[in-house]
């Protein structure tokens, strides 16, 4: 068996690895911080935008996934998200 030196071949990518669905709202989550918010004029993009977000950013959100951040939909349909930090409610001690 005669094995050849090939030049100049791409590595493929591993398996596992997907380019994101919308990279643009990507690009967004990954460059704001705890107190920017984006406005959106589409539900389902506002929705990729806060999963890019908590996955993004996990020292924002609870130790169970919660927070990191929030949406409110305006009166014309928009929806602005926040990148946000989470913080637990305080709870009120028994006596």
């Amino acid at each position: 068996m005669n094995l050849i030196i090939d030049k100049g071949v791409p590595i493929k990518r591993e398996k596992g690895y997907k380019a994101p669905a919308d990279p643009e709202c990507y690009a967004l989550a990954k460059n704001m911080e705890v107190g920017d918010s984006v406005l959106l004029n589409d539900k389902h993009r506002a929705k990729k935008l806060m999963q890019y977000i908590n996955r993004l950013h996990p020292e924002t959100n609870s130790e169970w996934g919660q927070g990191g951040a929030k949406s409110r939909v305006d009166d014309f349909g928009n929806v602005r998200v926040w990148r946000t930090k989470y913080e637990a409610k305080a709870t009120r001690s028994q006596e």
